[in-house]
């Protein structure tokens, strides 16, 4: 009997994470993890969008703000994808106003990305 009992508990407790789990991710809200926009602030005009340095602009937090209803996307580059934001200043250097700018600039693959070093050289 106590193995029903502890049976019965098990499956109620297994659906209700299972539930909370999917209503936390049905509406396709993500959170924003501030310390991957590693770019220096000097390197971040917000106010002056077309000095951003075409590299490091992809790495600026972009500017939000909640009393602006206006549409845009930005890049994050934890997920290394571009998001929309409903809430967004339309200048700043990680802002864009269509995705298909946000992901040739920003996405991986996409941008140029910082030189690395071959370490395979050949040796004379």
């Amino acid at each position: 009997m106590r193995s029903l009992i502890f049976l019965t508990l098990l499956a109620l407790i297994s659906s209700t994470l299972a539930l909370v789990i999917q209503v936390n991710t049905k509406k396709g809200m993500i959170h924003i993890n501030e310390t991957f926009f590693d770019a220096p602030s000097s390197d971040c005009p917000n106010e002056e969008p077309n000095k951003c340095p075409y590299r490091r602009a992809c790495y600026c937090r972009p500017p939000m703000h909640t009393y602006m209803r206006l549409k845009g996307y930005f890049y994050s580059p934890e997920h290394n994808r571009c998001f929309k934001s409903e809430n967004m200043d339309v200048k700043g250097c990680n802002t864009f106003k269509k995705w298909q700018e946000c992901f040739s600039k920003c996405v991986y693959g996409k941008r140029p990305g910082m030189k690395k070093t071959d370490s395979r050289k050949k040796k004379i």
